[in-house]
């Protein structure tokens, strides 16, 4: 930078302080280097802000992948978990079917009888429950 240039920045770096633009000297003079030599400084500050921006959004979306993969993990735990919960219970169903099925020879025996009792029961009728008399109304008793 040449005499002429700094004489300029000085002089506008002034004129920021006084118009309450920049509040320190270092911010003044930072914006008058910008505004007199450029945008050069301007660019290379926005290609580092998006740099940083960018690393963000990666360390974000690295962080986003990893509680994922976790949650795959977790999911993956309680299917098998699940399965073999499942395996267990249609074992044991078998096993409860599988004596359910020897037990019918006793079991109908013992409904037969049971069976053969209540219908003996039912056709011990007696003459005086079948009167005519009790079925049909015949007018004043």
């Amino acid at each position: 930078m040449n005499l002429e240039e700094t004489q300029k920045v000085n002089r506008l770096s002034k004129e920021l302080m006084t118009h309450h633009i920049a509040e320190t000297w270092e911010e003044a003079t930072s914006r008058a280097e910008e505004m007199i030599l450029g945008k050069e400084g301007v660019k290379e500050k926005a290609k580092q802000e998006t740099a940083q921006l960018e690393n963000h959004e990666i360390r974000n979306l690295n962080n986003t992948v990893a509680v994922m993969n976790s949650e795959i993990m977790l999911l993956k735990n309680a299917h098998e978990q699940l399965k073999s919960e499942l395996k267990a219970g249609m074992a044991e169903l078998a096993r409860k079917i599988e004596t359910i099925n020897s037990r019918p020879a006793t079991a109908t025996v013992q409904q037969q009888t049971q069976l053969k009792k209540h219908e003996d029961d039912n056709r011990e009728v007696k003459q005086d429950d079948i009167s005519i008399e009790k079925i049909f109304y015949f007018g004043q008793k």
